[in-house]
């Protein structure tokens, strides 16, 4: 007997997570849903588009496979599936390395491919799903989620990422990526007080990123905030930045904005009216930009100015990359 769940990120209409387990036979499929950056050989600029994978797992041979009918490349869809290779568990990590196959119509070989499912590394006792998230409103007044969110508090069940790069005969790199990520890591905050420079230190703040890919647009939301030593400033449960600029290149991604006001929310956190979220004029956000810093699009650098006093810096990642993928 067969079992299969589904699961929808509905802000984005495409397949989360569904998982066959076979009773008795000792094997596992799975697909997660991801985002595609496919990026041409050629120097254009590359493509993007939701999809997801399938993956494959037979434990008694300890091997995996990985398949896609989902890869969309300027408007036409591709599908493979790679020949089964051994793979390393790492836990709540799944590395398959050195993965090959044919594209469908066997137009072109899949090589070089390294897939890793994962889930994401968040501090402890902080929960993804009972976070501010941000929303927004439509025309005609419906509330909903950004474009791109996964986590939220009406969610019941949420898949790995998927991490992956691998090439396409020699026309394309795909990269993949997700819309919906919390980078955790060191912060450091450079000020002044009556002239003398300080300086703040820290581990608590979390970076959100929600991205829009259609639009190419992102929203940026740091959790536990605070930007001072000083113990008159509060700790901020959650700042919203909206309305960033996301460029994708060759090397990953950049996200950037200039004069942006941020806002603040209390109360319920299940689908907030936006129309009730609190102008932060204080802490206008003068400058913000975050860069990828690896070929896995999993850590970045962050730096913004805050209020024209607060020079801030952040180096961090949302997952850890095992050596076997370095």
């Amino acid at each position: 007997m067969k079992k299969t769940v589904f699961c929808l990120l509905s802000s984005a209409g495409i397949l989360l997570s569904s998982c066959t387990m076979g009773s008795g036979e000792n094997s596992r499929t799975v697909g997660y849903a991801t985002c595609n950056m496919v990026i041409p050989t050629n120097g254009g600029e590359p493509l993007l588009s939701y999809g997801s994978y399938v993956f494959s797992f037979d434990f008694n041979a300890a091997t995996a496979s990985v398949s896609t009918n989902s890869l969309i490349i300027d408007n036409k869809t591709y599908s493979f599936t790679t020949d089964p290779v051994k793979y390393t568990d790492f836990g709540y990590r799944q590395v398959i390395p050195g993965l090959s196959g044919v594209v469908g119509n066997g137009s072109m070989d899949i090589k070089d491919a390294t897939f890793m499912t994962a889930i994401p590394e968040i501090p402890e006792n902080f929960n993804p799903t009972r976070v501010f998230t941000p929303t927004m409103k439509d025309d005609k007044g419906t509330v909903s989620y950004l474009p791109g969110t996964i986590y939220h508090p009406n969610i019941q069940s949420v898949g790995l990422m998927v991490v992956a790069n691998y090439t396409m005969g020699n026309e394309y790199t795909v990269r993949t990526f997700t819309p919906d990520v919390f980078y955790t890591g060191d912060t450091s905050t450079r000020y002044q007080v009556d002239g003398a420079p300080q300086m703040s230190q820290t581990k608590n703040i979390v970076y959100r990123i929600i991205m829009d890919i259609e639009k190419k647009k992102a929203a940026l939301v740091m959790y536990n905030a605070k930007f001072s030593n000083s113990p008159n400033e509060p700790e901020k449960s959650a700042i919203y930045v909206p309305d960033l600029d996301v460029k994708f290149t060759s090397g990953g991604y950049e996200i950037t904005g200039t004069d942006i006001v941020p806002y603040m929310y209390e109360g319920s956190l299940s689908l907030p009216d936006p129309d009730t979220y609190t102008k932060y004029e204080n802490f206008k956000f003068d400058s913000f930009r975050l860069a990828t810093t690896d070929r896995w699009l999993s850590s970045v650098a962050v730096t913004y100015k805050v209020a024209g006093i607060y020079d801030g810096s952040f180096s961090g990642k949302y997952v850890t990359i095992p050596d076997i993928m370095k």
